[in-house]
This record gives structure tokens, C-alpha cells and sequence, in this order.
């Protein structure tokens, strides 16, 4: 298997993981802690978007960069070496937080490997 084969391999498995866990569903938390996921989930947003707009034309699904793409060292990316993932894991701890069941959780620990 080529390394290009795994990797979208590793981007599907991703995407089902996010979406498994959005749809699984669990009891509302207490209006603190919900406050607190949600504010967390916003945040991943926010970094998301960031993200997006900092890695500009070299933004790809793909975990192999593009050719033409240049290491971009500045706003996020300055700081964290890959904003886009931790953004993701802010985004499904968020919605984790929000409405936890055991399985959202599992799905969240596998996201994190």
C-alpha cells in the first residue's frame, strides 16, 4: 500500500470517527459543564477557520503536503504545530462535553491516537 493510499485511508477513518460521533447521542450535562463544552467547541471552530485561512491555497484533506506548498510558520501555525487537529479534538471534546456517552468517548480517545 502506498503512502498515498494510507493516508486518505487515515482522512476517511477520521471523517467516520467525526461523524460517529456527532450522531451518537447522550444525555444533555448540566448547564456549566455544557457552557464550558460548548465554549470549547467554538474555540475549535474558530481555530478551524483560522487554520484554513492561514494554510491558504497549500490547505489539503490529505496528511501529505501538497508540492507547491510552503511550511508556514507564522499566526497558529507559529505556535501549534498542527492547528487543524488540535482545532478538531477542541471541536469533538466540545460536543463530547455537551452530550457525553461512553461511545462518544471512545470515539474521541480514537480520534486522539
Amino acid at each position: 500500500m502506498t503512502t498515498r493510499v494510507r493516508g486518505w485511508l487515515f482522512v476517511a477513518g477520521q471523517f467516520a470517527l467525526i461523524g460517529l460521533n456527532l450522531s451518537l447521542l447522550g444525555e444533555p450535562t448540566e448547564s456549566l459543564v455544557r457552557t464550558f463544552s460548548q465554549l470549547l467547541a467554538l474555540a475549535g471552530v474558530i481555530g478551524l477557520i483560522t487554520a484554513f485561512i492561514q494554510l491558504g491555497s497549500s490547505l489539503t484533506a490529505h496528511p501529505e503536503p501538497l508540492a507547491k506548498a510552503t511550511l508556514k510558520v507564522h499566526g497558529l501555525y507559529r505556535v501549534v504545530r498542527h492547528p487543524i487537529y488540535s482545532a478538531l479534538i477542541l471541536v469533538m471534546l466540545g460536543s463530547t462535553g455537551m452530550a457525553p456517552s461512553p461511545w462518544r468517548w471512545v470515539t474521541l480517545a480514537v480520534l486522539r491516537l
